[in-house]
């Protein structure tokens, strides 16, 4: 601990705290630095660790599945033969959504006309049964 010659208070270092007046004896003291690598060694350094890059869910959307001319005729032909067959397996087996879609569209008349035809049965049915009285 040096004293301050100027205000008279203890300290440590090279400049008093309370007036900033510089230790005379400082200079024949060592300094911080060099005593503190005296002794000092670096620690290791710390374990590398491999952290995977983040996954991400991302879809890709392949536009080049276009259905081509002769696709659609098997589809239409595979659609006249067998209907709901053919409507299942097109909105299961193809990447295209315009199929897709016709498919449902496809579909949608077909349960339309089923149903008109549903509705006819029933009216015929009706009316047959009432001039029959």
């Amino acid at each position: 601990m040096a004293k301050c010659f100027n205000c008279g208070r203890e300290y440590e270092g090279n400049f008093c705290p309370d007036c900033g007046t510089e230790n005379p004896k400082a200079s024949e003291m060592p300094s911080v630095s060099e005593t503190s690598q005296q002794n000092y060694s670096a620690p290791p350094p710390p374990p590398q660790r491999y952290t995977p890059p983040p996954v991400y869910n991302n879809v890709v959307v392949n536009n080049n599945n276009v259905t081509s001319v002769g696709g659609w005729i098997g589809w239409i032909f595979l659609i006249s033969l067998l209907p709901l067959i053919g409507i299942i397996i097109m909105l299961c087996c193809t990447h295209d959504e315009s199929a897709k879609n016709f498919a449902k569209a496809q579909l949608f008349f077909m349960l339309l006309g089923v149903g008109i035809v549903v509705l006819i049965f029933v009216l015929a049915a009706v009316i047959g049964a009432a001039s029959s009285y």
